[in-house]
């Protein structure tokens, strides 16, 4: 089957040591329609939550834990979710994101774009935080069911390399990860590795003369700098 190259954010983010003041699971649908997000964020004194504007209008179903039963936040005001106060611990809310719906209607590889049945997007269009951005990590985790794919630049989490961390400033602006059905290639590099996503699409030349380009140009890096310059990359 033919394929097509999308290229991608070559980003690195380190974790960190400490434990992670924003954590998340997000589970994949089969079909790709539905995120099912659930998140822990510790406590700040400004009591809400925010999310990218542009995939605002595809969040769902925002809700908090509070005593062990789930309160619904309700419609976001003018962009964020209050959290009512008194909570303990941790905050922990559950929310659905529409990721096929998102795009089909954005079409932006910066925000979510569907390619057939791959999606291309940074985890920062679907993961709300809260306004205040503290100093730390936030840690993922993105579970998918059999037959589907995920594929991310962010490195994996020292205490779990199930999960991928980086700094919370910097969720806003993560590299993009890619989703779906599609195949994908690991090339060892001298200092890093170098995730090649094939998206469904046409493209020229064969995967095998895809690959021998992309690894040849790679190596090359490597050499002129001595190593290659980013532990972790996604193409």
């Amino acid at each position: 089957m033919a394929r097509f190259l999308l290229g991608l954010w070559l980003l690195l983010a380190l974790p960190a040591a400490a434990a992670p003041v924003w954590r998340y699971q997000v589970n994949l649908s089969p079909d790709l329609e539905r995120m099912a997000v659930e998140a822990w964020f510790e406590p700040s004194e400004d009591r809400t939550l925010t999310f990218d504007e542009e995939t605002l209008g595809f969040v769902h179903d925002m809700r908090v834990e509070r005593g062990g039963s789930w309160l619904d936040l309700g419609a976001p005001q003018g962009g964020v979710w209050s959290i009512p106060t008194g909570l303990r611990g941790p905050w922990h809310l559950r929310y659905d994101f529409r990721l096929r719906q998102a795009g089909l209607a954005l079409g932006n590889a910066r925000e979510v774009m569907l390619q057939q049945n791959a999606v291309v997007s940074s985890p920062g269009a679907w993961l709300a935080h809260p306004s205040e951005v503290p100093r730390g990590t936030y840690r993922l985790r993105v579970s998918v069911p059999a037959g589907v794919a995920y594929e991310s630049a962010v490195w994996p989490s020292s205490a779990d390399p199930s999960c991928s961390e980086a700094r919370c400033e910097d969720l806003d602006q993560a590299p993009d990860c890619v989703l779906g059905q599609f195949a994908s290639q690991r090339i060892q590099l001298p200092g890093g590795i170098l995730t090649l996503a094939y998206l469904p699409g046409q493209l020229k030349m064969t995967d095998e003369e895809l690959l021998s380009w992309v690894t040849r140009t790679a190596r090359g890096v490597a050499t002129y700098y001595g190593r290659f310059p980013v532990k972790r990359a996604l193409l």
